[in-house]
């Protein structure tokens, strides 16, 4: 039941991005929870931190209103049933103009399959043999057993690959390509920016939240 909650609350975020966002430059003000524990895709596993990395990063998949899954960066064909390949599309870009390329899924999806790095994902993409960049914007995925539902696997944010190597705090430095960038965050609050048209929506910690574009845009 949680987690339907939090499906509806990120929906009508994304619903009042839109409805609201002409009526005043105020943030619009929405009270949760919970906020988020850790903005690494990898290795946050709790409900807010899924809602809020949803609107920070993006993946190779996505799901679709009756969660069904679907390209988010990347449309994918199946050559045989343990062989997909993933063609990412050209204008994605990181929050600092970078291009996200396939080296990118590559490191992501190597770091989460690395053991030592202890992501509770791991378990669940197991059945990845190895992953490799093709060229800059392909990604070939070889299954060591055939899955009809591997697509739905690949919706984990992708990281810029130079940061994973250098160990980049992701879980509270977030570097992300979704449509929204992190302003701050602490115990009480996490503000976020729209980045194409500069609207901040900032999230509240509350004990009876209440979502209405009324509300969130008074000061």
């Amino acid at each position: 039941m949680e987690r339907i909650i939090n499906k509806l609350l990120y929906l009508l975020i994304i619903l009042s991005i839109f409805s609201c966002s002409d009526q005043t430059g105020d943030p619009l003000r929405f009270g949760v929870t919970g906020l988020t524990q850790n903005f690494d895709p990898r290795f946050a596993t709790d409900a807010a931190s899924e809602r809020t990395n949803h609107l920070l990063h993006c993946s190779l998949v996505r799901f679709d209103q009756q969660r069904k899954p679907t390209p988010g960066i990347a449309r994918w064909e199946q050559l045989t049933p343990t062989s997909y390949l993933f063609h990412i599309d050209s204008n994605v870009t990181f929050w600092n103009g970078d291009a996200v390329t396939a080296a990118d899924v590559v490191a992501t999806y190597a770091s989460i399959l690395d053991e030592k790095n202890a992501s509770p994902h791991t378990s669940t993409l197991s059945l990845i043999e190895s992953v490799t960049a093709l060229d800059q914007q392909t990604v070939e995925f070889i299954l060591n057993r055939s899955d009809a539902l591997f697509p739905s696997y690949l919706v984990i944010g992708i990281l810029p690959a130079h940061l994973i190597e250098s160990q980049h705090p992701f879980h509270s430095q977030p570097v992300g390509c979704g449509n929204f960038s992190l302003v701050e965050s602490d115990q009480s609050r996490t503000i976020i920016e729209q980045r194409y048209s500069s609207r901040e929506l900032e999230l509240i910690r509350v004990q009876d939240s209440q979502y209405t574009c009324a509300e969130t845009a008074q000061g």
